[in-house]
């Protein structure tokens, strides 16, 4: 009966599912397009899926340091994202994986650089993941070096975030104004002042000349709210700190520090 069989398939609900390694990305991609067309013709009420496509990702993340042209990878991850039936899922499943990769304690071992990770967030992705996963990013570098700690606090628990958060400035993510504010109040405070000097190491290092085009009178704060910084915890930091503010403010470079000179040691 022809009507009948109609009806059954209509009713049919089959779950798909493939299962597939990182490289394998751009065929699954065409296996799921045709897989969909096939799904909506005959009324398949549930849309094939990739197996796992959070493990994916964080393969393929771990991929981005790997290569000079990243091109082939961001294409493989947007070809994960676009596979998902829900956005707002692909942006937590995408953040979740890049957060679990980038931030690895791994990678200060290995003096692994937090660039290639964050180039992903140079417009390289579509517009519409771009904004979304962006603004998650920022939020939760942010919100991890808000966190209270003491002044001699262990940097491994937010040196990767500090330099997350330098590369975000230099790639205009973070605007360098708000980014020197942001420092300048975080260095305010005691028990936020570890990831403060942290940060705005890292942030001289990647990008002095960001730093040096920050507002003056934002700059200003800054300055003094560093030299109200005497913990001794901070002396090797406050060396190349202060190198770098002489150089920016075009006067002759300070006479070395003794206590830093003892830390390097």
């Amino acid at each position: 009966n022809k009507g009948l069989n109609h009806s059954l398939l209509h009713a049919m609900k089959i779950n798909i599912e493939l299962s597939i390694e990182p490289d394998e990305v751009p065929l699954a991609t065409e296996i799921l397009n045709t897989l969909r067309l096939i799904t909506t013709h005959v009324g398949q009420s549930v849309p094939p899926v990739l197996k796992d496509p959070k493990q994916l990702l964080k393969g393929l993340v771990a991929k981005l340091p790997l290569e000079a042209d990243n091109s082939k990878v961001i294409s493989n991850i947007v070809g994960v994202l676009d596979s998902y039936n829900d956005h707002n899922a692909a942006v937590t499943d995408f953040v979740e994986a890049f957060e679990n990769e980038a931030y690895d304690p791994r990678h200060i071992a290995a003096n692994q650089a937090m660039a290639p990770y964050f180039s992903i967030l140079h417009n390289k992705l579509p517009e519409h993941y771009n904004k979304d996963v962006q603004r998650r990013i920022i939020a939760k570098v942010l919100g991890h070096l808000n966190s209270k700690r003491p002044v001699d606090a262990i940097r491994m628990e937010f040196i990767l975030q500090a330099e997350a958060f330098a590369c975000l400035v230099t790639m205009d993510c973070v605007h360098t104004d708000g980014a020197v504010q942001t420092m300048e109040r975080l260095l305010s405070k005691p028990d936020s002042r570890a990831a403060a000097i942290t940060m705005l190491g890292k942030t001289l290092d990647l990008c002095p000349e960001k730093v040096a085009g920050a507002k003056p009178q934002y700059l200003t704060k800054l300055w003094n709210s560093l030299d109200r910084v005497t913990e001794p915890h901070f002396q090797y930091d406050l060396t190349f700190i202060l190198g770098c503010k002489q150089k920016i403010m075009g006067q002759p470079p300070l006479a070395p520090n003794p206590l830093a000179a003892a830390a390097a040691a």
